[in-house]
Formats: structure tokens, C-alpha cells, sequence
């Protein structure tokens, strides 16, 4: 655990992809899901979580511009800023987590609505049907 606090990193917002692959089977909406995630981890994470600690780096550069890049004196603002990457890596591992979980829920619960509205108009022709019988 850390002992410096960090404010919470206001990382990107991603578009929501779920509505691209509606007509994927939930196996291959499983495997897109996959190469979304490597595909953000890759092209995103790293700048994401080092912007977010910015202030920390440009204090840890000031300091060794002032003083000598090996100096005892910066010790702090080095480990205050790998704190702070440590803290956000696990932070955007959340955040990435819960963007694809909520584009998986959406996917499935667009298919359960369909799946219900299937159902219910199966048993209204199922008693329309019955009804023309009886009659």
C-alpha cells in the first residue's frame, strides 16, 4: 500500500462498441471482446496512466534539472512518482474491466429483450391460436 494519496485520474471515455457486433454469435462477441481489450491496453494505457501522473513527473524533473540526476534529494519525487503509476496502473486496470464488462452486459441483455419479445409473441399466436379452434 502506498502512503501518498492521489487524486482519481480522469481517463479517456471509450466509445461504446457492443452495438458494432450485434450480430456476432457470443463466442465471437467473446473473442472481439478480447482483442478490444488488448487493443486498448496497448494503444492506451501507458500514456492514460502517465498523463495521469504529470504533475508528479514535471516535480521529478524539476528537481533533477536543479540538482544532479543521481541525487539523494529526489528521492522522494521518484518514489512519490512510481507510486503513482503503480496506483493508476491498477486504477485504468479497473476502469478497462468495467468498460468491457458493461459493453458485455449490454450485448447480452439486447439479446435477452429480443429472445423475451420472441417468446411473447410465440404465446399470443400459440392463444390466437386456440381461440380460432375453440371457435
Amino acid at each position: 500500500m502506498t502512503r501518498y494519496r492521489f487524486p482519481e485520474p480522469e481517463f479517456d471515455e471509450f466509445k461504446d462498441f457492443y452495438q458494432d457486433y450485434l450480430h456476432l454469435n457470443p463466442d465471437q462477441f467473446n473473442e472481439r471482446c478480447k482483442m478490444v481489450d488488448a487493443i486498448v491496453t496497448a494503444d492506451k494505457k501507458t500514456k492514460q496512466v502517465v498523463d495521469s501522473c504529470s504533475e508528479h513527473l514535471v516535480e521529478l524533473k524539476q528537481c533533477e534539472n536543479d540538482r544532479s540526476y543521481a541525487s539523494f534529494n529526489c528521492l522522494t519525487l521518484h518514489q512519490k512518482f512510481y507510486s503513482c503509476i503503480s496506483t493508476n496502473t491498477e486504477k485504468w486496470d479497473r476502469y478497462l474491466k468495467y468498460y468491457l464488462w458493461k459493453n458485455k452486459e449490454s450485448y447480452y441483455n439486447y439479446w435477452e429483450d429480443i429472445s423475451l419479445k420472441y417468446q411473447q409473441q410465440q404465446q399470443q399466436q400459440q392463444q390466437q391460436q386456440q381461440q380460432q379452434q375453440k371457435k
